[in-house]
């Protein structure tokens, strides 16, 4: 029953396109364009309907300044992740309005699936210890969001540098110390910063 429903989707996307090619601009509610809705939601024949036949819209941010990949590693999709950098290889460079890679919103959002699959891809290394407009890394913006799983992840990972400050001059660890949350797990987060 679900490839029916995926065929009839894709069918319905293709013919939608085809005639009303404005639609590929037109945003939904929340400022995304049809390449970043398919890929928050993890439609991947979509997202590569639309990667093959509207190649540019892989370089367009939507409304809230991200671009379609970021939505995808929001949202855990590590198969749509893998077909915008199969098919674009340079599209892991892309940074949001925050200067965040796509480890960082995955970070951040704690998305430990595809967290633990972009440590594993060599061509993704360049991004474990990237820091953002603010100075913080991936692991800096899992531990201000107490992310501990992802804390767990990134700091078995002997690549993670805990030293680095972010523009407040605080590590990993100053950022857990600070927490004013009232989350169980920050607690766990300090246990593995330490």
């Amino acid at each position: 029953m679900g490839l029916v429903i995926e065929a009839e989707e894709k069918v319905i996307l293709e013919t939608a396109l085809k005639y009303v090619s404005s639609l590929i601009d037109a945003p939904d509610r929340r400022g995304r364009k049809p390449l970043s809705y398919a890929a928050s939601i993890g439609y991947v024949d979509g997202v590569c309907y639309i990667l093959d036949t509207f190649v540019d819209y892989t370089y367009k941010r939507d409304g809230d300044g991200s671009y379609p990949i970021h939505e995808a590693s929001s949202q855990g999709h590590i198969e749509v992740v893998k077909e915008f950098l199969r098919r674009f290889p340079d599209s892991r460079e892309l940074l949001n309005k925050e200067g965040q890679n796509i480890l960082h919103v995955a970070a951040k959002s704690g998305k430990a699936n595809i967290v633990s699959y972009m440590l594993k891809a060599p061509e993704l290394e360049m991004l474990i210890n990237d820091t953002d407009e603010d100075g913080n890394t991936p692991l800096l913006l899992a531990t201000k969001n107490a992310r501990a799983e992802i804390v767990s992840i990134l700091t078995w990972d002997k690549r993670v540098r805990l030293e680095i400050k972010n523009g407040e001059g605080f590590t990993a660890l100053d950022a857990a110390l600070t927490y004013e949350g009232t989350t169980h797990s920050i607690h766990e987060v300090l246990l593995l910063l330490l």
